[in-house]
């Protein structure tokens, strides 16, 4: 991927972002621009556009880490409960109610840690890719099982 630098034209910038030719910290007037852009209807969905879309749902108070690192773990507790209910009140299988839970807490989680990524810089595209990165490496090491970052 190249990165583009500034400065360019605005909509120029926008499709950069847009197209993956650039990653840089999205500004609330770019955010607002690439959301108000695109068809809500449409299947596919970037992670870039989701974290566009999704801060425009942030408060003010919402945007530190004091309360976005306690929010992603509640969420994540949240989800991690569909899971122990299942296991506890229906041997582990999972009902279709319980299926639209996972889906609400996961959406939960994704926001959270979106916010959090956005509060420091960083595109959430570049975070999957960096993650499926590592991912590719080691499994082309064999190392995919184990435990620690530097497997």
């Amino acid at each position: 991927m190249t990165d583009t630098h500034y400065p360019l034209e605005d909509a120029d910038r926008l499709d950069a972002i847009r197209h993956g030719r650039m990653t840089p910290v999205l500004s609330d007037d770019d955010m607002l621009k690439i959301a108000a852009e695109q068809k809500l209807t449409r299947d596919e969905l970037t992670f870039t556009e989701y974290q566009a879309r999704a801060a425009l749902t942030s408060v003010a108070a919402a945007r530190s880490l004091e309360y976005l690192l306690p929010g992603l773990a509640a969420e994540v507790g949240e989800l991690c409960d569909v899971f122990a209910k299942a296991t506890r009140d229906n041997d582990g299988t999972l009902t279709n109610g319980d299926l639209v839970r996972i889906q609400k807490e996961a959406g939960d989680v994704l926001w959270f840690l979106s916010e959090l990524c956005r509060l420091k810089e960083l595109p959430l595209d570049s975070v999957a890719r960096a993650n499926l990165a590592k991912l590719a490496d080691r499994q082309a090491r064999g190392t995919l099982r184990g435990s620690g970052d530097d497997r």
